[in-house]
């Protein structure tokens, strides 16, 4: 195990036994690793095939085909930080536009330049459909308000579970 893996498996054990399960679950929400409940014991998760990172996000191209983003806990997205999820995204999507999970759960703000890119034709060559991942109902419902001030022309929601995010994106694959 790497260190960063055993500070994240550390920070689930004390937040499972702390009772902040958020915490818990966010921390053992590696790429590649399933969720609690989310797979049968015989069923494998899903597992990168491809990642990029920058200094604001890591990008996965995952093997069920959705493209997954985590940005740097607290990051603040720009506009030229937006172009250059874009540009990680197109290098190892394959040239096609594919379903997307953006976990938002620590991300510090995306400012406006930001989401009206994310809601604009150059992104849709990019991402079929999104889904942002928030870290608490508060957060949902303040994504869902920006969600609808910018008109977005492809299918988004916004969720507090990533497992429900994930269910609903690959609703889009099959």
């Amino acid at each position: 195990i790497e260190d960063g893996q055993k500070a994240l498996l550390w920070q689930a054990t004390c937040g499972s036994l702390l009772g902040n399960q958020a915490a818990h679950e966010r921390a053992l929400a590696l790429p590649g690793r399933p969720r609690m409940g989310q797979y049968s014991p015989m069923a494998q998760a899903p597992r990168a095939v491809a990642s990029r990172k920058c200094d604001l996000f890591s990008v996965y191209l995952r093997d069920d085909g959705l493209l997954e983003y985590r940005p740097v806990p607290g990051a603040l997205l720009t506009h030229a930080g937006a172009m250059q999820v874009l540009a990680l995204g197109k290098e190892i999507a394959g040239g096609r536009a594919r379903p997307t999970l953006v976990r938002m759960e620590d991300i510090g703000r995306v400012d406006r330049e930001a989401r009206e890119f994310f809601a604009s034709e150059e992104y849709l060559a990019l991402s079929s459909q999104t889904a942002l991942v928030v870290g608490s109902p508060v957060s949902c419902v303040i994504g869902n308000f920006f969600v609808g001030l910018n008109p977005i022309l492809y299918p988004c929601k916004v969720f507090t579970d990533p497992v429900k995010a994930e269910a609903w994106l690959r609703g889009f694959t099959t």
